[in-house]
């Protein structure tokens, strides 16, 4: 599978750059960017409001091929996010990069038998996107393992 999902984020890659401006869809850059901008606030207003299903439904399809809907939504984080903000956007063909600053605090994380907590802090965030479709989705990113389905 992963071979696959390599080869399909490569030949996605080299299309980009042998077809001519404009034939690749029907959206010009500056549409694109808008799109993107717009995805990425909903991703971080459904963070925010910890909602599950919408940041499920917004990553990329091989990650959503691989985990199951019900049993990511269920599963319980203990970290909250507050003001999310983007701050820079780099699209590369069919692959963006965002940089989006937010500030964080975990909640009764359990650390050997311990429950623990860290106040809020802020940091900067760098997300990886992918056009297909005509729209944007979200690199999947196993925040346990730092992996993802798909290399783009």
């Amino acid at each position: 599978m992963k071979v696959l999902t390599t080869m399909i984020a490569t030949f996605m890659l080299f299309s980009c750059a042998t077809v001519t401006p404009g034939a690749r869809d029907s959206q010009s850059i500056e549409q694109r960017e808008k799109l993107l901008r717009e995805r990425v606030i909903k991703m971080w207003d459904a963070m925010v409001r910890r909602d599950r299903e919408t940041v499920y439904d917004l990553h990329d399809p091989f990650g959503r091929a691989k985990k199951n809907k019900d049993a990511f939504k269920g599963r319980s984080v203990p970290v909250y996010h507050f003001n999310p903000k983007v701050e820079s956007i780099d699209i590369q063909c069919n692959i963006a990069t965002v940089k989006v600053k937010f500030e964080y605090e975990l909640r009764g994380v359990m650390v050997m038998g311990k429950e623990v907590s860290q106040p809020r802090k802020e940091t900067i965030g760098t997300e990886t996107w992918i056009f297909m479709d005509n729209t944007w989705y979200r690199q999947y990113v196993d925040n346990i393992t730092d992996s993802s389905f798909a290399s783009y």
